[in-house]
């Protein structure tokens, strides 16, 4: 689903432990954060090839991310889709026996994934240069091919239906995915100047589809490359921001997946080739921001929300002057300070085109761009990123091999290949330099015990060691954490046992029994010159809508809170400022902070010392 919330969740994350915060990551011995392990997916480069969007996505139900690749060329032939299966990060080509086969393929462009059928498994939409497909998933990652039964018939005229993508959205909130098309129609000569509605398919209780376009949207015609649902108004339902060749438009939801167009109040005009968007809050303030891909040699777009759905573009002070030809934008935080960060996929303009055919771009390398916590960004492309110089479509990020660390991959065009970018282990010979100990145990008083532990990093560099006979827990369910900052750090991460658990790294082992020694709070003293205690208490806990954190601090200092989901990740930087000595209260919204049901911890941290708290959303 192309949503606010997916264009940084999409990316599937298994289950780690990542609490403690970096403000830099830095490479070591001149390596690249990512190593290129692109020789680990089964390339097929016919000429003219290109590979517009890739899904990392478990069709099989096995745990792991296998890919989707919408496969196209620069013209109107088509080329058969893939389909690779993941085998701890080593991918299978199973298109010919898990795809439908059509003996005329269609040129693809965009592909999304969702369960339409509501049987547990994801079942795939694909855009084309013509009719739009919809896989079923049979359950075990074969698919066939249901469009003529479930969607609306295709428009007579095939200039109508030259889509640039596809996403699924339950626009009108009765628990049905619902599907949008972005299309377009370039200047052709004797066709026109270009420009196409863009079509919405809402599903039916029956599983079938119809076409409300000209009921829902409105009535006009563009050239679309693009779009973004959120909740830019902060009213309950998700918005719709489109991407054009000329002006982006705003859509306001009413509610019930009716579109209003509010472009001129909401967003300054503009004359772009805008070919991809993302929604997020890239400045704290809890709102949804717009940063915009431009293709065509220009600068990327970076526009704040006042908090009510109106932007005020911020480019020229929060990104990097740079113009750049990018197609697709994905924000993630990279290096796991608690901001989200930008990567853009880049090419750039040949008029004269390629040797043999294909789209008139060139090679350029991709762009990644570290946030100061401000939504001000700086280029780290050399620090993250091994050296890439392709035509670049599209960019995905999640963990492909199992090791619970991010990796990255990217679609490429014009005979190009995709490229897996694995997030490097840091040498072995640094992890003798993290040693793990228990920091206490908790008599739970049902016949279980919960253990904090924590580690001690004794290098001056952030260091990575994946999940894996080096880095594991013993008697738990969950994972290990995989990044490890400098310095000691008390209250990493909780698990809860019967008899025993231990967590071993290296060589080390950190152990917790009943036998060990018991401590009867969750507030670690960090600073043993004073007592320190905050006082702590979140109510009402469970909570449904909203909770109060309350808390005391015994002088003035920094405080800062942080919010984290139940694999470590932080979700939001709740309070960072400097308070007075004594009682401080600060409430926390389920919906602003889009909370689902599940358990979350908060970090109160003052001058030196902090305390790791639980809270549970529940209705």
């Amino acid at each position: 689903m192309k949503s606010s919330k997916n264009n940084t969740l999409k990316a599937h994350f298994l289950v780690c432990l990542t609490i403690c915060i970096c403000t830099v990551c830095t490479s070591l011995s001149g390596q690249s954060i990512f190593k290129n392990a692109s020789n680990q997916i089964p390339q097929v480069t016919p000429t003219g090839a290109d590979s517009f969007d890739s899904d990392l996505v478990d069709v099989d139900g096995d745990g792991d991310l296998d890919i989707f690749i919408a496969e196209g060329t620069a013209g109107f032939s088509g080329r058969a889709n893939r389909l690779l299966i993941n085998n701890q990060g080593f991918f299978t080509d199973v298109s010919e026996s898990n795809l439908p086969i059509s003996p005329n393929p269609a040129n693809s462009i965009s592909a999304d994934y969702g369960d339409i059928d509501n049987d547990g498994d994801v079942d795939i939409v694909v855009t084309n240069l013509g009719p739009t497909q919809l896989l079923i998933n049979q359950g075990n990652g074969i698919f066939s091919d249901e469009s003529i039964n479930l969607l609306p018939p295709p428009p007579i005229n095939i200039f109508e239906d030259i889509s640039t993508e596809i996403g699924f959205e339950d626009v009108n909130k009765d628990g049905l995915l619902d599907i949008f098309i972005a299309n377009e129609i370039p200047p052709i000569p004797d066709i026109g100047p270009g420009g196409a509605q863009n079509f919405l398919y809402i599903q039916n209780t029956d599983g079938t589809f119809s076409n409300e376009s000209l009921s829902r949207l409105p009535n006009v015609k563009n050239q679309t490359g693009s779009f973004v649902f959120g909740d830019i108004d902060s009213d309950g339902d998700n918005d719709l921001i489109i991407a054009n060749v000329g002006q982006n438009q705003v859509l306001i939801n009413d509610g019930n997946g009716f579109f209003t167009n509010e472009t001129e109040l909401r967003i300054s005009q503009q004359n772009t080739a805008s070919r991809a968007m993302v929604l997020a809050d890239i400045d704290n303030d809890t709102d949804l921001d717009l940063i915009i891909a431009n293709s065509n040699s220009e600068q990327n777009q970076v526009f704040i929300n006042d908090s009510k759905g109106f932007f005020q573009e911020n480019t020229t002070n929060a990104l990097p002057e740079k113009i750049d030809t990018s197609t697709d934008v994905k924000l993630f935080d990279f290096n796991y300070d608690g901001y989200l960060d930008i990567i853009f996929a880049n090419s750039a303009p040949n008029p004269m085109g390629p040797a043999g055919g294909g789209h008139p771009l060139a090679p350029a390398p991709d762009i990644l761009y570290i946030n100061d916590g401000s939504g001000i960004f700086t280029d780290a492309s050399s620090i993250f990123l091994p050296q890439n110089n392709d035509i670049s479509f599209d960019i995905e990020i999640a963990d492909v091999n199992g090791d619970c660390l991010d990796d990255i991959l990217v679609s490429n065009a014009n005979d190009g290949i995709e490229k897996l970018y694995l997030r490097d282990s840091t040498p072995q010979t640094q992890f003798t330099n993290i040693v793990p100990f228990t920091t206490c145990i908790t008599d739970n008083l049902d016949g279980t015990l919960t253990a904090t532990f924590g580690y001690t990093n004794s290098t001056q560099n952030t260091v990575y060691i994946p999940k894996s006979n080096r880095n594991k827990l013993i008697a738990a369910t969950r994972n290990p954490p995989v990044i490890f900052f400098p310095g000691t750090h008390t209250d990493v991460f909780s698990a809860t046992f019967r008899v025993s658990m231990a967590w071993i790294i290296n060589k080390d082992i950190a152990i917790a029994t009943r036998r060990n020694s018991m401590c009867d709070t969750d507030i670690f003293t960090e600073n043993n010159d004073e007592d320190f205690n905050l006082e702590i208490m979140n109510y009402p806990n469970p909570f449904s809508g909203s909770t109060t954190i309350k808390y005391t601090i015994p002088k003035a200092d920094m405080v800062e809170i942080l919010l984290y989901d139940q694999s470590g990740r932080i979700i939001k930087i709740i309070q960072k400022s400097h308070q007075s000595k004594g009682p401080h209260s600060i409430q926390l919204n389920a919906t602003t902070l889009g909370l689902k049901n599940g358990m979350y911890f908060y970090k109160i941290t003052s001058g030196q010392s902090s305390s790791i708290k639980s809270l549970i959303k529940n209705g």
